[in-house]
């Protein structure tokens, strides 16, 4: 991890050399969609961070509300506060003159991490792991649409994890082959 200074430093360096106004901060809902608000780049340092109501992570994808005992009509929906994670920030590429940067949520009482951050629950879970003597490795993995040359996605309908789909795509000889030679 880097020193909190030198975060900053990097900071005020690439929002000076990229003419950055604006910083989408951002969070993971529990459907892993970004959530959070822009900042208008002249507050972003000096914000300490901001409020969102901590609903967000017990919506649907379509931000219906499911009551839960971690929110609902009696306890009502508090707000939670948005920290930058500062060694996050980058350019984004998306949109000239902006950068983007993962907050971490906490509960805006007791100020510790909201126990449904996606950040918060990784960061025990590596924890847990360490105190146990090893060390967590991880992995990506891409997912990726095959199309057509105007776009058209070469099969429509939900076909998740089919082996019969793909060879009908490739051809089943063509995708025996091509499976025989990513396994050896």
């Amino acid at each position: 991890m880097s020193e909190p200074g030198s975060d900053v430093d990097r900071v005020r360096r690439l929002i000076e050399e990229h003419a950055i106004h604006t910083v989408e901060c951002m969070f993971a809902d529990t459907w892993g969609i970004p959530r959070g608000k822009r900042i208008p780049v002249r507050h972003f340092l000096d914000t300490g961070g901001f409020a969102m109501a901590n609903v967000a992570y017990t919506w649907d994808r379509h931000c219906f509300i499911f009551p839960t005992d971690f929110v609902n009509d009696s306890h009502g929906y508090p707000d939670m506060h948005a920290v930058a994670d500062l060694s996050t920030f980058d350019i984004a590429p998306w949109r000239e003159g902006t950068a983007y940067c993962i907050c971490d949520t906490l509960d805006i009482e007791t100020h510790e991490p909201v126990e449904l951050c996606g950040r918060a629950i990784l960061g025990r879970a590596v924890e847990r792991i360490r105190e146990h003597g090893y060390e967590p490795v991880v992995a990506t993995e891409v997912e990726f649409h095959l199309c057509t040359e105007d776009w058209q996605p070469f099969y429509t309908g939900v076909h998740c994890y089919s082996i019969a789909k793909g060879a009908e795509v490739m051809g089943a000889g063509e995708a025996t082959e091509a499976m025989g030679k990513a396994f050896t």
